[in-house]
């Protein structure tokens, strides 16, 4: 996707600017990505980096900042808008995407997202699990409880994946 549009507006633009100016990093960007929010829906992330983005990211420019978007969520965030907004202890970036109310829901869902593991061996602890419970699996993801889950059938969602950075290393080979 090289036709790629994300627009910072006037107040973003001097935030992300500012907060480079005060850093000491050489070759800095935007890191902006998109993460599963479960029922919540996409979320996204911003992220101030440095050095050269990954080798799949897509890199677009606006007020003279250089963004790196990961592939993978380029089809979810062109065209959006990045804004900051002064709202006393609610001040932050808002993400404008006019994408996503339109379409259905289901087209958003990663097909390979349903995995079910019926042999998962896990720690006698995780059956005291409670709803508002969050766990991290060593290198997998963050995972809560399912509403759906019982004593004899627990059920974890993930909600966050980790980067595999070994992977990569493997490819540079």
């Amino acid at each position: 996707m090289n036709d790629l549009n994300i627009t910072l507006t006037e107040a973003a633009a001097k935030i992300i600017s500012d907060t480079i100016e005060d850093q000491t990093v050489s070759d800095p960007y935007l890191a902006f990505y998109v993460v599963g929010g479960g029922c919540s829906g996409l979320q996204y992330g911003l992220a101030l980096a440095e050095g050269e983005p990954e080798i799949d990211d897509i890199i677009v420019y606006d007020k003279d900042i250089k963004i790196a978007v990961e592939s993978s969520s380029a089809k979810y965030v062109n065209g959006c808008v990045i804004n900051y907004q002064e709202k006393g202890l609610q001040s932050g970036f808002k993400v404008e995407n006019p994408n996503a109310e339109n379409g259905d829901f289901k087209d958003y869902i990663n097909e390979n997202s349903l995995q079910i593991v019926k042999e998962a061996k896990i720690e006698n602890e995780l059956a005291k699990a409670i709803a508002s419970d969050k766990f991290q699996f060593l290198r997998l993801g963050y995972f809560c409880l399912d509403k759906n889950s019982t004593y004899e059938n627990l059920i974890f969602n993930k909600t966050v994946g980790l980067k595999d950075s070994w992977a990569k290393e493997v490819v540079k080979g």
